[in-house]
């Protein structure tokens, strides 16, 4: 039975992550005329936790539904989404700060899976097959690996070895995979990056303080880096794991209207 084209937008956490895609398909087409567009949004309001908001963008944002995901969600720590797969992914601690992720089936509102995973979890990304989860261990955490998930089942399949306190990982469609880390002892101050075939780590950097959240362009070419006291734009970036001789901007945090 064919799936009807879904168009749908993944918020978390006041805006911290926003995702487009179009579930059932691997390359973006024009939107069919029947194809509804709605948007995702992962509750972080006491009462309503780890709940996802529906939204239809065509009629003004209407509220469709709330799903009811899981009970125990204490903190939301990041969300991806798998257009080929039409699977939903939240990364949360419970009470006891437990790393935790649960799966969603978009189509049918289904919680799938429900894992616990060690020794924690942050913001997450995933391949754009909707196959593999990369999962940081967590920004407060000592662990110097990210895991590598099996995104069906949830099952860890392998590390990735760099420093502590991994914090926000991204997987651009053009690759690779990008990770930073909010350890103290200098290797904070790098951006990673990690093949996916080979799982090899680079590094760009030094930065002049430790990361904060980052933006990495289409092409995998340009990083816009929030850094303590300041902000950074390093480029190019010239195959996957290299670093041309970067261009770097300096300034004091401003915001303009």
């Amino acid at each position: 039975m064919a799936l009807k084209p879904v168009r749908f937008l993944v918020v978390f956490s006041a805006l911290f992550l926003i995702t487009t895609m179009e579930a059932g398909g691997a390359a973006a087409e024009p939107m069919p005329p029947h194809a509804q567009r709605t948007l995702y949004a992962v509750n972080e309001a006491p009462r309503d936790r780890g709940s996802i908001s529906v939204y239809d963008i065509d009629a003004g944002h209407r509220l469709i539904r709330t799903i009811e995901t899981v009970p125990g969600v204490a903190d939301v720590r990041g969300v991806a989404a798998s257009a080929a797969t039409g699977k939903l992914y939240v990364a949360y601690m419970d009470a006891s700060s437990t790393g935790m992720i649960y799966c969603l089936d978009i189509y049918n509102d289904a919680v799938l899976w429900n894992r616990v995973v060690n020794p924690g979890v942050d913001r997450l990304a995933m391949k754009p097959d909707g196959k593999l989860l990369y999962v940081p261990t967590w920004e407060g955490g000592s662990a110097d690996y990210i895991n590598v998930m099996d995104a069906a089942t949830g099952d860890t399949v392998r590390r990735v070895e760099f420093s502590t306190k991994s914090h926000d990982t991204q997987y651009p469609l053009s690759g690779p995979i990008f990770q930073e880390t909010k350890a103290e002892d200098g290797s904070g101050h790098y951006l990673y990056l990690i093949d996916p075939n080979s799982y090899s780590v680079s590094r760009i950097g030094p930065y002049s303080g430790i990361l904060g959240p980052y933006a990495v362009d289409s092409t995998s070419s340009y990083v816009v880096n929030n850094v303590t006291s300041l902000w950074e734009c390093r480029s190019p970036i010239s195959a996957p794991g290299t670093l041309s001789p970067p261009a770097s901007r300096k300034t004091r945090p401003a915001i303009s209207n």
